[in-house]
């Protein structure tokens, strides 16, 4: 379903309180790199892990605006036959599904293995995704 005023209000206030955190500013692409570097700060145990429910979330959100802004895609409440249900950003066709407020949180908390951020991020701005199939909501990241 499309998100409520309210859900896109608390995302954007979230967004922001993120955004002033990491200190990213500028571009997509460079949001992007700014977020993938708190991250991996993170995780190198350089910065400690943010206590704020609303930076963790926040840098997710951040993350999805920017893809929102350079692809298009746009933000929705998803619930799978499963039970799982999280907000995601998909295409028009909703052939895909990412979830970054759940993956950029994991991210954080997920020292061994690569920090994906920045690669999906590119990955779906190159266009380079597996085969595309309408209304299947593959989950990318």
């Amino acid at each position: 379903r499309p998100l409520t005023d309210e859900e896109r209000s608390a995302m954007m206030k979230v967004s922001e309180t993120a955004r002033r955190y990491v200190g990213a500013d500028g571009e997509p692409h460079t949001i992007i790199e700014r977020i993938a570097s708190f991250v991996d700060e993170v995780r190198a145990g350089q910065h400690e892990e943010p206590k704020s429910q609303d930076v963790r979330l926040g840098l997710g959100v951040l993350w999805g605006e920017q893809l929102r802004a350079r692809v298009g895609w746009r933000w929705v409440h998803l619930t799978y036959e499963d039970g799982f249900a999280s907000y995601a950003l998909v295409p028009d066709d909703r052939a895909f599904a990412c979830f970054p407020l759940n993956r950029v949180p994991e991210a954080l908390k997920t020292a061994g293995s690569a920090n994906t951020s920045a690669r999906v991020f590119a990955s779906i701005c190159d266009g380079t995704l597996p085969t595309r199939k309408a209304n299947a909501y593959l989950v990318l990241g």
